[in-house]
This record gives structure tokens, C-alpha cells and sequence, in this order.
């Protein structure tokens, strides 16, 4: 569904939507702790490619992660995985173009 004007205009429009349907879930994805708790599953998967490649993070050998930004929380989601994680050598580096 497309909506005219700006992004926060649409997800308004979107949720009012969303209300009047009840087999519809609006997802605010700047406002949702669920979805930040749903990003932050990707940390486990970084680890596990991390362990299957025989990588060790370690004070020797850090991890550096960085992950796109903008509008949404997969970057605050996936760091709070990886901090939850007991990753603790470990920088995380938001990036907008």
C-alpha cells in the first residue's frame, strides 16, 4: 500500500489501517520493543558463522561490526543481541550514507 506525504504520514495512515482489521498486527518499526527483541536474533546467527569459521573474539582479536542506518532498529536490535550475547570485546558502527 503506497500512502502520499512523508514517511511518518504513512506509518500513521498504516496503523489506522491496521486498527480496523482484526487480523492485522501494526509493526512501528522506529517504536516496537518486539521488533527490536526480533533484530536482535541476528546476533546469534553472527555468532554461530563466527564459531563455525573458527574465529574467536578475544581483548587479541575484537569484534567490529558495522550495519547500515536509518529508519528502523535492526542496528540498536542487533547490537543489544550482541551485547545480551556474552560478546564483550565487541564495537558496533552504525553507518548513514
Amino acid at each position: 500500500m503506497e500512502h502520499e506525504g512523508d514517511y511518518s504520514h504513512a506509518v500513521d495512515a498504516a496503523s489506522k489501517v491496521a486498527s480496523t482489521d482484526a487480523f492485522s498486527y501494526f509493526v512501528d518499526d522506529e517504536n516496537s520493543v518486539t521488533l527490536l527483541i526480533g533484530y536482535s536474533a541476528a546476533a546469534r546467527e553472527i555468532m554461530r558463522k563466527l564459531e563455525h569459521s573458527v574465529i574467536a573474539i578475544n581483548q587479541d582479536n575484537p569484534l567490529f561490526v558495522y550495519l547500515p542506518g536509518g529508519v528502523g532498529g535492526a542496528p540498536g536490535g542487533i547490537t543489544l543481541g550482541l551485547r545480551i550475547s556474552s560478546v564483550r570485546m565487541c564495537t558496533v558502527y552504525s553507518l548513514s550514507p
